[in-house]
């Protein structure tokens, strides 16, 4: 049939000739709004084949369209799937062409015939056949387009066809808006007939004229002309004539059975309904299965002009893998009449909202032409379900559908008890689910995917209904997994699928244990049989340990060489020539493991004990060992950097050598360190091996004695009980007190010297005369005088904690240090009495112009100040890379005081500070010792600020705050710090 003249002119006559009132007639493959749509139509065109026309008016014309594909032909063993339905809105403008294809149905399956691809804007892919004695897949349908301008507006997949046999063979699958349907596929060879495992061909595009042509594939089985499916489905005539290699119309044509089916032409304001919709018409369903399938439907395109052509706008339904979640549509413009204001609201199962010109989200308004919309609505909590949302625009209404796609899912089944080093293909695996996705395959032993029989790649698309095959290397080693991971190609972290192969197992005998051995000997271990699971080899082996060997089947010794499942194995080894020592030689293959162990004859050598917290200058001993190794006439020698270390044999002599046997004794002796906290080493070799004896002084001896300040006159005053927590020494008091001495462990002797050991307790008395007055008892611990032991009655020494802040006592009276500018620069300070920071009780303080003080050592530290830099115990008073230009001090019986003028830089100017500050310690009373900082200007306040040991703050003050006093307090071991601002020392005694 020859194609009649396009229409000339798009006039109101067309319309009005093309009106239909559809009232009546239902269609299972459209939701319901679709037909309520149709009723606010001015006018309805249903095109059950193609056309093309331009608009030669000077009119905008506006439309919603509603298009389904072809369904895929029917199969022996499943039905053919239905065209996918889709909806918009357009505008058509002067000038503006407009090109619609309507897919064909794809061909039913027929003996030995794979039905045919469903012609269509891209044609469905052919059906396969199986065998000769088969029937074929159906053929995909054929999709439909709307075009305008030659740019695809709207576009409807054709439905897949049903498969045959068992679903051994598949239908084609329907064209998409991407390309031609893919053809159908064997799943499997068959035996004895040359030529199975055929596809169905793919359908494809060309071009005739100038003008695209889109053909469904054939049908084919081994290339036998006999067995060949059903021949080209075909759009239709382009220019009034056949395309090229288009031997005529295929069976997978237009109409609900697949056939052929009247054209509808546009022109003339003639057109011909012979096989357009009727009442009982399933426009693009798939054909249903039996012995013969049965061809899909048609797909169709209807475009309904709006009435009144007042405002206009549609949605296209939206597919969504996200479940319960809120989905936003495209943006669409609104067309219609210029100056046009409508009322707008929405409604619908999934919570729509409604945004115009990019507004807020909203249930109602009011929109105007040329204005756009955006919907939004959550879509449903499961997949393959449909979330509707009814818009209505004035007096015409339309939807917008978020449909829940169904997942794909793969599952392959994992592979035990495989082959080392081999090539493993998986069982075929049909992808579940609806849709495509983009993936690649990851994983170990280098993994690839081949899809519906086609080529091995490490990345591509699969789509539900695929037919998915693996495959992989096994590792080298044993028990040990190679994995394929298929993931989504666009994000990387979500896995589809996974895949594993493991090899089988390969288990050595074990070989035991020998002991007791002579030194260097050969050793043989039992035989042994290799078990496993481990399919093929041999394998090859090798051993680890110098000099091993072994023998596979009683065969000869060997460094290397092959096993499998089922050998019987050896190792031999030539023992240590060192005793006590032990060899584990292994035989190794896919990276499994068979170990002997062979040890030589053990030799206990006499150990002594190490010794700690011990006194300075003592001479001690270890303990007497046994000697129960079978040596004999073996050589013995002692050793230390000091201490003249000996050894006595059998209680004889000292001497640093000699000569032990079985059964001998031994003991040695050494000079402890003339220093506290100190460790000397001392080497004892027999017969060449070493043993150490570690011999450590203690802390010296630590007696913390307590001041009084509320001594009654005329009376003896006691100590509790005072533990010395340090390392034995001596401990030695004097007084012209009438009394002073003390007593060890509680006892009723009193002594004015003595020996303390680590741990005893002493309590000290002395008496105390008249008011007013103090008594000072001079306490000596190893011979190194302490701070004394004094009592008063509060009258002449009482220090404690005042509120508010003290004040800048300035430099009268007091010595200068320093009287020129200095940077990184520090003062030894000389304390009349023991203060204690950190367990360190002493008279020797450093001060530093950084704006810090510290024991133990000098430092010039200018940065990186922290609870633990410098390394030394130390009082943070801002310290920063600063300067100082003049610095005193002032010593009293009670405290000693430092008065420090600085600048924050590393310079200043003499007379100018920007940083001063005084610092007293006071003498300890009682349980506590105190420091008094008292700040003037300072211009470092956020530098460094605290109290802290070596390691740690005790107290980390913060920011200081300038013209202002801190009291610092803590026990008389200088631990447990606790600092209190705005505050300050008074007293009797303290100068204040």
């Amino acid at each position: 049939m020859k194609r009649r003249n396009h229409l000339s002119v798009f006039t109101a006559v067309l319309f009005a000739s093309l009106l239909w009132n559809q009232t009546s007639w239902a269609h299972p493959m459209m939701p319901v709004s679709f037909w309520q749509n149709l009723r606010n139509c001015a006018a309805v065109y249903v095109i059950p084949s193609e056309f093309n026309l331009t608009n030669n008016s000077a009119q905008n014309y506006e439309f919603n369209v509603y298009l389904i594909g072809g369904g895929g032909g029917g199969g022996v063993s499943s039905a053919g799937s239905r065209g996918q339905f889709t909806q918009g809105s357009f505008v058509l403008a002067p000038s503006q062409n407009l090109y619609a294809v309507v897919g064909g149905g794809g061909s039913g399956s027929t003996y030995m015939t794979g039905g045919a691809g469903g012609a269509g804007y891209y044609g469905g892919g052919g059906g396969a056949v199986e065998s000769v004695n088969s029937y074929g897949g159906g053929g995909g349908g054929g999709s439909s387009a709307l075009l305008r301008n030659g740019v695809v507006l709207f576009h409807a997949n054709g439905g897949k066809g049903g498969a045959s046999t068992s679903f051994i063979t598949a239908g084609g699958d329907g064209g998409t808006n991407v390309g031609g349907g893919a053809g159908g596929f064997v799943t499997g060879g068959l035996t004895g007939f040359t030529g199975a495992y055929k596809l169905g061909g793919d359908g494809y595009c060309n071009l005739n004229n100038g003008v695209e042509l889109v053909h469904g594939g054939r049908g084919a089985y081994g290339g036998k002309s006999t067995y060949d499916g059903g021949s080209f489905g075909q759009r239709g005539l382009t220019n009034g004539s056949l395309p090229t290699g288009c031997s005529g119309r295929g069976s997978g044509g237009f109409g609900s059975s697949g056939g052929s089916s009247a054209t509808a032409y546009i022109g003339n304001a003639t057109v011909d309904w012979a096989n357009s919709y009727a009442a009982s018409s399933l426009q693009g369903a798939g054909g249903s299965a039996s012995t013969n399938g049965i061809s899909g439907s048609a797909g169709v395109v209807v475009l309904c002009k709006k009435k009144n052509a007042d405002l206009f706008v549609g949605f296209p339904e939206t597919i969504t893998s996200s479940l319960s979640s809120v989905v936003t549509s495209v943006t669409q413009t609104v067309y219609g009449t210029t100056g046009t204001t409508l009322p707008i609201s929405v409604s619908g199962t999934g919570s729509p909202e409604i945004s115009i010109n990019g507004g807020a989200w909203v249930t109602s308004g009011n929109i105007s032409y040329g204005q756009t919309l955006a919907l939004r609505q959550t879509s449903a909590v499961s997949a393959s379900t449909t979330a509707t949302a009814m818009v209505n625009l004035g007096s015409n209404s339309f939807t917008w559908s978020l449909t829940t796609a169904q997942p794909l899912a793969l599952v392959f089944t994992d592979i035990l008890n495989q082959a080392a080093n081999a090539l493993v293909t998986s069982a075929a695996a049909t992808v579940t689910g609806t849709g495509s996705v983009a993936v690649n395959v990851v994983g170990t032993g280098s993994p690839e995917f081949s899809v519906n029989g086609g080529p091995w790649v490490t990345s591509g698309t699969l789509n539900g209904g695929d037919s998915v095959i693996v495959r992989l290397t096994t590792p080298s080693i044993a028990s040990r997994k190679s994995y394929a991971i298929f993931r989504c190609e666009s994000c990387l972290s979500t896995t589809l699928t996974r895949w594993s192969v493991t090899t089988g197992s390969l288990i050595f005998p074990s070989f035991g244990s020998a002991t007791g051995l002579a030194l260097s000997t050969q050793q043989t271990s039992p035989s042994g049989v290799i078990t496993g699971t481990i399919p093929g080899g041999p394998y090859p082996f090798t051993l680890t340990g110098t000099g091993s060997e072994a023998s596979v089947n009683g065969g000869a010794w060997v460094t290397s060489g092959n096993v499998m499942v089922g050998d019987t194995v050896q190792i031999r080894v030539i023992s240590s020539n060192i005793q006590n020592s032990q060899l584990s030689p292994a035989i190794v293959s896919l990276g499994a493991y068979g170990y002997f162990y062979v040890t030589t004859a053990s030799t206990t050598y006499p150990a002594f004990s190490n010794l700690v917290n011990q006194g300075k200058n003592l001479v001690v001993s270890s303990e007497v060992r046994s000697v129960t190794s079978g040596l004999v006439n073996a050589p013995i020698s002692i050793s230390a950097a000091s201490g003249s270390p000996q050894i006595s044999i059998n209680g004889g002599a000292w001497a640093t050598s000699g000569v032990l046997n079985q059964g001998d004794t031994l003991q040695a002796r050494m000079t402890t360190s003339s220093s506290n906290m100190t460790s000397t080493t001392v080497n004892i070799v027999i017969a060449g091996s070493t043993t150490t004896w570690l011999v450590t002084t203690g802390n010296g001896i630590q007696l913390i004695i307590p001041n009084v300040n509320n001594a009654t006159p005329s009376t003896t005053v006691t100590t509790g009980s005072i533990v010395n927590t340090g390392a034995a020494g001596t401990l030695a008091v004097n007084s012209t007190a009438a009394i002073a001495d003390f007593s060890l462990d509680g006892g009723s002797t009193w002594v004015t010297s003595a020996t303390v050991a680590a741990g005893q307790s002493v309590v000290f008395r002395a008496s105390y005369g008249l008011a007013g007055t103090k008594t000072v008892v001079n306490v000596l611990l190893d011979g190194a005088e302490v701070n004394p032991w004094e009592i008063n009655d509060g009258s002449v020494y009482s220090p404690a904690i005042s509120a508010g802040s003290a004040v800048l006592l300035g430099a009268g009276g007091m010595t200068q240090l320093v009287s020129v500018g200095q940077d990184d620069a520090f003062q030894t300070l000389t304390l009349p009495f023991y203060f204690s920071i950190a367990q360190y009780q002493t008279k020797t303080w450093y001060i530093c112009s950084n704006t810090f003080i510290n024991v133990l050592t000098s430092s010039t530290s200018y940065s990186g100040f922290a609870g633990n830099f410098p390394a030394v115990p130390k009082f943070f008073l801002g310290a920063a890379d600063n300067s100082w230009q003049r610095v005193w001090s002032q010593s009293g019986t009670n405290y000693f005081r430092i008065r420090y003028e600085g600048t924050a830089s590393t310079s200043g100017t003499v007379g100018s500070p920007n940083i001063v500050y005084e610092f007293t310690f006071f003498k300890a009373m009682g349980n506590k010792q105190y420091i008094q900082v008292v700040f003037g200007p300072h211009s470092r306040s956020t530098g460094a600020f605290g109290v802290a040991s070596s390691s740690a703050y005790f107290v980390n003050g913060g920011t200081i705050t300038p013209n202002s006093s801190y009291v610092f307090e803590s026990d008389l071991k200088g631990e447990n710090w606790v600092m209190t601002p705005n505050s300050k020392i008074i007293g009797a005694g303290t100068d204040q």
